[in-house]
């Protein structure tokens, strides 16, 4: 990953750039099929231009537009991150394109921090209620005051496209750190047509112990009229000296796409190994296995106990 920052007049520029290497062997019913790429899903690079106004009187606004490039293709994405922001003693009022609560909560309970494939959320957080409803536009956010120290209280809603609110979703966030003890609870409740209301509920802990720091995430999804699957995951991050090794181990009972359910179960680990070259430049080798699914990562293909891939993956990320 590459970053850096440029000042312009009162804006600041952001990113990093992110590139590697992909080996996935995909098995689907006994036949593999190996392919290699340059970037994979999780290889991105992003710009952020970001303004901070002090209004004085406890007030503050911030801006910030953010373009994501493709790099393994020709696409660029604008306002991947994309948003205004005005807080104060009141809290914070956040509108635009940005992270829902529910994704960072997933993130949270992951030792790659969502650059593996874990089982618990794959098919869970990203198709339960749609993933245009983790990483949307069309948002917005109100976070409470600190009432306690540590604790975050905050409300989203993703305005719907239609009359009756069809495509539109709420989310609370409750989360809460003290010392090396953080706990996150999120809520959504998406609407998925005029009749039917699923509902998505993740909860994420970890503990930091210094020597190492332990991770565990527990995710439902209730899909109206097609039923209900879980999952959950354990994983653990180890750092020695500039090395940390990571591990996650995951499942989920039943299979979620496009909200529709199988009966197929799911089981994943990433075995992990980072080395930080300096404070913005981090080098990283990582082992997904999976089985469960042909595609993983809310692909749809075909669903079959024998269905899985191995994936290898080497890459570098800059931030600037």
């Amino acid at each position: 990953m590459l970053s850096f920052g440029v000042s312009f007049a009162e804006a600041n520029l952001t990113g990093f750039m992110q590139i590697g290497i992909n080996n996935l062997k995909t098995t689907t019913k006994g036949a593999a099929l190996t392919a290699t790429t340059l970037a994979d899903t999780n290889a991105n690079t992003a710009l952020n231009f970001t303004d901070v106004e002090d209004l004085g009187d406890g007030l503050k606004v911030t801006t910030n537009i953010g373009l994501f490039p493709a790099i393994n293709d020709t696409t660029t994405a604008g306002g991947q991150t994309t948003y205004a922001a005005l807080s104060g003693g009141f809290g914070e009022l956040k509108a635009g394109k940005f992270g829902n609560d529910q994704f960072w909560t997933v993130v949270a309970g992951d030792s790659t921090g969502y650059m593996g494939s874990n089982a618990a959320v794959v098919n869970l957080a990203f198709d339960a209620a749609g993933a245009n409803t983790v990483w949307t536009s069309n948002q917005v956010r109100y976070q409470l005051p600190t009432f306690a120290t540590g604790l975050t209280l905050a409300y989203t809603n993703k305005l719907g496209g239609a009359t009756d609110g069809t495509g539109g979703a709420d989310t609370l966030l409750a989360g809460y750190t003290t010392g090396g003890f953080n706990v996150q609870l999120a809520g959504t409740q998406f609407k998925a047509s005029g009749s039917n209301t699923d509902t998505l509920t993740s909860i994420a802990a970890s503990y930091d112990f210094g020597m190492a720091k332990l991770y565990a995430l527990t995710t439902s999804a209730k899909i109206a009229s097609a039923g209900s699957v879980s999952g959950r995951n354990i994983g653990v991050s180890v750092p020695v000296g500039a090395i940390t090794l990571m591990y996650n181990n995951s499942s989920a009972d039943g299979y979620l796409y496009k909200r529709a359910i199988t009966a197929v179960d799911q089981t994943s680990q990433d075995i992990g190994v980072t080395y930080a070259f300096s404070k913005r430049t981090t080098a990283w080798l990582l082992f997904t296995t999976y089985d469960g699914s042909t595609l993983g990562q809310g692909g749809g293909g075909t669903t079959n106990a024998s269905s899985g891939y191995d994936s290898l993956r080497v890459m570098l990320t800059h931030s600037f």
